[in-house]
């Protein structure tokens, strides 16, 4: 019921008040599981991005989530109880679970938003932990335009519709599991992501 609320009502606004356009939808695998990883600008990334999936694939994306972010009664109900999300100290493994269980998961390979609009070295190797460990393809996101919709150093988020959702094509690693693979994997992705948000 909660997400059907999310996705028929919540969706239409975010299309009619914030995005402008989404590309590539056609390239997100028919069949789950697999994992999804996009820039970080704002606030407003990771809910855009779980509405464009409840929306067209039917699917919550269990984004990885800072732990201070389930700090109140209330916040612990809606990124946990209610849409399921990744407290990050028990990251890795939780996002086995869901992968195994057919979900998507979701990281934003910088690990905070970026204080400039451009987009940062990833913070971590996580990603490329998962996808070696699974083998599951990486789908690249490029979101344009939230840094100036709603950056971190504002309250309040504009209302302009500006935002647009670039999906890239699935990329896939057969690599063997050690350090240097998981910052290549992590390095090759941002860097399409890149691509994506410059085309």
């Amino acid at each position: 019921m909660a997400h059907f609320f999310v996705k028929t009502i919540l969706y239409p606004v975010m299309r009619l008040l914030f995005v402008k356009e989404i590309k590539g939808l056609n390239n997100l695998p028919k069949k789950t599981p697999y994992i999804i990883a996009a820039n970080h600008a704002s606030y407003i990334d990771g809910p855009l991005l779980l509405l464009t999936f409840l929306w067209h694939k039917n699917k919550t994306v269990h984004f990885f989530i800072y732990k201070k972010m389930f700090t109140t009664v209330f916040r612990r109900f809606v990124f946990w109880t209610w849409f399921d999300q990744i407290k990050e100290n028990h990251s890795v493994k939780k996002a086995l679970e869901f992968l195994e269980n057919n979900e998507i998961v979701g990281i934003f390979p910088e690990g905070t938003r970026t204080k400039t609009g451009k987009i940062q070295k990833a913070a971590g190797t996580g990603l490329g932990v998962l996808a070696v460990k699974t083998r599951l393809p990486v789908i690249p996101i490029a979101i344009k335009g939230t840094f100036e919709l709603w950056p971190r150093t504002e309250k309040w988020p504009k209302f302009q519709r500006i935002v647009t959702i670039k999906i890239g094509k699935p990329m896939k690693f057969n690599l063997q599991m050690n350090k240097k693979n998981y910052k290549s994997i992590t390095s090759k992705v941002m860097h399409q992501i890149g691509k994506l948000k410059n085309a």
